[in-house]
């Protein structure tokens, strides 16, 4: 690929070439038609040509999270947005209605529970009050049959007490009986067998008397085991209350309910759908009435353009990022704009399976930040001109116009006027410079402004007479603003 070359925008580095109409022929000698460049100062850069199209550098794509119908679009493609700005509103009624099904469902359910959760520990304070105050009718009932069984023991043992203590006078009777008897026939003395029938009697007694106390410890113990029973059960039934009151407690937690409402009432909120960012719609890819599903919108910044392009391998080494750029559309008439050469991708170009491309013409994806206000737009096709080097406030010429004398001395021949206004060449020794395709810059004190140089100096000596040929090139004037006028590869072209 060929070096392209770019004139600045102070002055075209050759500035025109002026192709003087036909002049009168000097007296004489025959004079050689030639053509001629008019010096002026100007910009000349050596560049590498590539083309590309502007994008966004910072795209922003909507989606919505819910599939509803389209209720309303509130902007159309080339709209600016701010961020928060409504791009659609989606029909979001029945969201709303299970929304409100939802919240009475469970309104209902947490006024049943706080019910629940009153009857509940009103249970709890009549049970405890109940068995605070031994107001329990169970409780009152073994309570009385442990009074009457202890009432009883009581009583048991006082007869076993009082048939003892006749047990014991009816022994003793018979003893002393016993001992006044002298002459120890007892079987047949009727007091003796009286008194021994009587501690028989008394024996018996104290017998039943103690088998009767026996059977009223044994009711005592069985009435004390029936009140510990129903104590148990007054405990258990405090227990159950409580443990109701728990679980009326409990049942009044509805968080899970909540949390599904609150997912909802978030996701009605996504109905109306907002622009996230500042920036012009690109893209709108939903209609209303249709669904909602996938991308909605494209939010590009139309501020702060970028330009996708290729470079090819051949040109690779010559460029590097951080180069000035000047960008042209076919879109954007003649106007130019600046950018810099902000990302070489540092692999060629890939397919699509991410294999890098096996060919004989490699080429490196590379952006180009374009720099200030422009026209530009998204989309647009762009020429570009990468700046790799340029020197400022120079004279340049055509390469066919320095040549070297017989002494191997670089110089070029101006045409200047003698008498009779005459024209002849004039031999200026020169240093050359920076060349790109066209042009090659050229250094003398005996340059100035204006001045014609012979472009086709070959045949041509120094004091030898010339004629110019041709007709100024209008289309060939250097352009006066702030751009680039671009040389070899389309920016005009030497008359003749």
């Amino acid at each position: 690929m060929k070096k392209k070359i770019i004139f600045g925008a102070i002055g075209l580095v050759t500035a025109a070439v002026l192709l003087v109409g036909f002049l009168p022929r000097s007296n004489g000698t025959d004079a050689v038609a030639v053509r001629a460049t008019a010096l002026e100062q100007g910009n000349l850069a050596v560049s590498v040509s590539i083309t590309g199209t502007v994008h966004s550098s910072d795209v922003t794509h909507v989606y919505s999270p819910m599939n509803f119908p389209v209720r309303e679009v509130n902007v159309r493609v080339g709209d600016r947005v701010a961020e928060g700005d409504v791009l659609a509103q989606l029909d979001t009624t029945s969201l709303e209605t299970d929304i409100a099904r939802q919240r009475a469902s469970v309104y209902s359910a947490q006024a049943n529970a706080r019910q629940n959760l009153t009857t509940a520990q009103q249970g709890l304070a009549i049970a405890q009050h109940n068995s605070a105050n031994d107001l329990d009718s169970s409780m009152l009932t073994a309570q009385s049959s442990i009074n009457s069984a202890e009432q009883a023991v009581r009583s048991a043992e006082q007869s076993v007490q009082s048939a003892s203590l006749e047990l014991s006078i009816a022994r003793r009777n018979l003893r002393e009986a016993r001992d006044n008897d002298w002459d120890d026939d007892w079987d047949n003395d009727t007091e003796i067998r009286n008194l021994r029938d009587a501690v028989r009697r008394a024996e018996l007694t104290l017998e039943s008397r103690q088998a009767d106390f026996e059977n009223r410890q044994a009711d005592l113990e069985r009435a004390k085991e029936s009140f510990e029973a129903v104590r148990a059960t007054q405990e258990q039934n405090i227990i159950n209350q409580q443990n109701q009151v728990i679980s009326a407690q409990l049942s009044q937690n509805f968080n899970d309910q909540w949390i599904v409402i609150h997912s909802m009432e978030a996701d009605l909120e996504t109905g109306t759908i907002t622009s996230p960012v500042y920036g012009t719609v690109t893209a709108v890819l939903v209609e209303e009435g249709g669904p909602s599903s996938g991308l909605m919108f494209v939010i590009s910044n139309t501020d702060d353009l970028l330009i996708h392009a290729t470079i090819r391998e051949f040109d690779i080494s010559q460029v590097s990022e951080g180069d000035s750029v000047v960008i042209r559309s076919d879109g954007t008439g003649n106007e130019e704009f600046r950018g810099v050469l902000s990302h070489i991708a540092p692999t060629t170009t890939t397919s699509a399976t991410g294999q890098i491309a096996n060919t004989t013409d490699a080429e490196f994806m590379a952006e180009v930040t374009v720099v200030g206000n422009n026209s530009l737009r998204i989309g647009m096709n762009t020429r570009m001109n990468i700046i790799t080097e340029e020197v400022r406030n120079v004279y340049s010429v055509p390469f066919e116009a320095v040549v070297h004398d017989s002494y191997g001395r670089t110089v070029v021949f101006a045409v200047v006027e003698q008498e009779y206004g005459n024209l002849a060449a004039k031999m200026i020794e020169v240093e050359t410079g920076l060349e790109n395709d066209l042009f090659i810059v050229i250094t003398s004190d005996a340059l100035s402004d204006g001045m014609l140089i012979i472009s086709d100096p070959n045949g041509i000596f120094d004091g030898y007479p010339v004629e110019l040929r041709g007709a100024i090139t209008a289309d060939r004037a250097a352009p006066t603003g702030g751009g680039f006028a671009f040389g070899g590869g389309g920016g005009g072209r030497f008359g003749g």
